[in-house]
C-alpha cells in the first residue's frame, strides 16, 4: 500500500492546504498515530525565518 505524506497530497489535489489534512490527522489519536510514521513535520511547528 502507498502512503503519501500530507505535503505531497496537498500538492496533488491543490484544493485542499496542508495544515487542513494536519487538522484532520490530529482530531483522532488512533489516526494520527497510525499516520504518525509518513508525517513529516509529526506534530512540529513549521518555522519561518526572520528576514
Amino acid at each position: 500500500m502507498l502512503y503519501y505524506s500530507p505535503e505531497q497530497i496537498a500538492a496533488r489535489l491543490k484544493k485542499i492546504s496542508v495544515q487542513s489534512i494536519y487538522n484532520y490527522l490530529y482530531q483522532n489519536k488512533a489516526r494520527y498515530e497510525q499516520f504518525k510514521p509518513y508525517l513529516r513535520r509529526k506534530g512540529k511547528a513549521y518555522r519561518h525565518c526572520k528576514a
